[in-house]
């Protein structure tokens, strides 16, 4: 199965723009966001549509030199949560997802959409 494309919404300063739906990772690989821009800062937005069961979601380390640890996120049942991410860290750098953050869920009840920050 294929990833999950995750588009960026683009915000600007003083201009209000709709908060993006979510979308469902896939239970195997996962979601890929095309991290097009560099040195800038991403709003991730997870959502567990479990009503009733805990999820897990992990943004994959980076592939660059500041590139840590995976970072797990648990999400209540029915939780919403937004991350701010820096390119740095996440963005993988080579590889098959150069260019792209990485992010997978325990299962599809895992739901995730992006919004680049001014």
């Amino acid at each position: 199965m294929a990833a999950t494309a995750i588009t960026i919404t683009k915000l600007a300063k003083q201009t209000a723009a709709a908060i993006p739906a979510t979308a469902a990772v896939d239970a195997t690989a996962g979601a890929l966001v095309a991290w097009d821009s560099n040195d800038s800062k991403l709003l991730i937005i997870l959502e567990n549509a479990s009503l009733d069961t805990a999820k897990t979601a992990t943004i994959k380390n980076g592939s660059g030199l500041q590139g840590m640890n995976d970072l797990a996120v648990s999400l209540a049942a029915s939780a919403k949560l937004g991350i701010v991410l820096d390119s740095g860290k996440f963005k993988q750098v080579s590889g098959d997802n150069k260019g792209k953050l990485v992010i997978t869920g325990t299962d599809a009840n895992v739901k995730v959409a992006a919004v680049q920050l001014p």
